[in-house]
């Protein structure tokens, strides 16, 4: 993403007013003007300015730009350590004030990754309702915003199940979480509640993401007063705790069983096509297949497969499976310390590819404990967007996944 240097095009002080400015540059390609203010400033002197739209219009009025990024260096000493603040003003496209913004960060990585000589950063936007977006730049200079976006309605009264069916597939995410209230406790001192997942196209009995992202909302959002939250969901009461910044999942493990490639092998020839395997298994609680590929493989290998979801859709019509894990254990001379990578296909429930799935790493963390002889593992799924994931194994055989959640929109849903 190109930067280009600049002293022009608009009246900075219309954006910034008096505030002392140590850099401005210029992207063309998404037509953002940055602007960074000096390092002697802090975070109230970004959140405090208030540019009017009307001004912003009159001092730029040649096409050239459709948005201001205001940005600022983050405090290293501060908690919880983010690395940039930004605004984002956008009145030549009618929005006054983005709240949270992906695109404006596709120009900010690219600038803050070269000037902090990080690949991985932690961002945070300070609008009014603001959020935080995980970034990491590839070996290949594209940009992960890091993580699997879920949807999480609170829900005061039970609905129709075709009504959260059809929220979920305006929402048009991997997963949409519905939580409901249990023995009239409201969501902030209510230990028990309901909690149901939906994908675009159908009701999933489990989902991992989407749990992280409910116990976040009612932790974070909701400042639920009690350590331990239990969900009553299809897959059984599931317990959510917070540990220091992460949230901890307490799953079943579901140890997959050997398959009969022969039985599949038109539909493994789709998943992987000429890569060797080296087993498959399948889980039938989750109704998911495991393919691990064989040892040779690396994850370039894995990153660039294909399948096509009508292709695994045509393969694979008994019912019996609603996704397929494709995995790769890790590189020991690697210094990410990875045990194992994958990557998941859901066409079944209308998805073609799950970002970052939790309900898949309850199978494949049965089944690489066992081969790693391993309890606490370390997983990285290759999507797109990708996400690591840790994993415990207890000594009761259930398994703790343990993650991170930041809330980047709330609002009001009229129904």
């Amino acid at each position: 993403m190109a930067l280009v240097k600049t002293s022009f095009y608009m009246h900075f002080q219309a954006v910034v007013g008096d505030v002392p400015i140590q850099d401005v540059c210029y992207n063309p390609t998404t037509r953002n003007l940055m602007i960074r203010l000096a390092d002697t400033c802090d975070r109230s002197e970004l959140t405090s300015l208030k540019p009017e739209a009307e001004s912003l219009l009159k001092n730029e009025s040649t096409g050239k730009i459709k948005g201001v990024i205001v940005t600022m260096k983050g405090a290293p000493t501060a908690q919880p350590g983010y690395d940039f603040y930004s605004r984002y003003f956008s009145p030549w496209l009618g929005v006054l004030e983005d709240p949270v913004c992906g695109s404006a960060h596709t120009v900010l990585a690219a600038y803050w990754s070269e000037k902090l000589n990080k690949k991985k950063m932690l961002a945070y936007q300070c609008s009014s309702r603001g959020g935080e977006l995980g970034l990491e730049i590839r070996d290949d200079g594209r940009l992960n915003i890091i993580g699997n976006p879920a949807a999480v309605c609170l829900v005061e009264n039970e609905l129709r199940d075709d009504l959260y069916q059809s929220i979920a597939a305006e929402m048009n995410l991997s997963e949409t979480a519905f939580i409901t209230r249990r023995n009239s406790m409201d969501f902030s001192s209510g230990a028990r509640f309901g909690l149901r997942w939906f994908t675009p196209t159908t009701e999933v009995p489990l989902c991992g993401h989407a749990t992280l992202a409910s116990a976040a909302v009612l932790f974070y959002m909701k400042k639920n007063v009690n350590p331990v939250l239990v969900f009553e969901t299809l897959s059984g009461e599931l317990y959510v705790r917070q540990h220091e910044e992460s949230v901890i999942m307490d799953f079943p493990l579901n140890k997959p069983k050997p398959q009969d490639q022969h039985e599949i092998k038109d539909l493994l020839k789709t998943a992987v096509g000429d890569l060797p395997i080296q087993d498959v298994c399948y889980s039938p609680t989750t109704k998911k297949l495991m393919v691990r590929l064989a040892d040779a493989c690396d994850r370039s290998e894995l990153v660039s497969l294909r399948p096509e979801a009508e292709s695994l859709l045509r393969n694979e019509t008994t019912g019996k499976i609603n996704s397929l894990i494709i995995t790769l254990k890790g590189a020991e001379s690697t210094q990410s310390g990875y045990d194992f990578y994958s990557r998941v296909f859901a066409p079944w429930v209308g998805v073609s590819e799950d970002p970052v799935t939790g309900s898949a790493h309850t199978v494949l963390a049965g089944y690489w404990s066992e081969k790693l002889k391993k309890k606490n593992m370390l997983a990285y799924q290759c999507s797109s967007r990708g996400g690591e994931v840790k994993l415990e194994i207890r000594n009761d055989g259930r398994l703790d996944i343990i993650g991170q959640a930041q809330i980047i929109l709330q609002g009001a849903l009229k129904i």
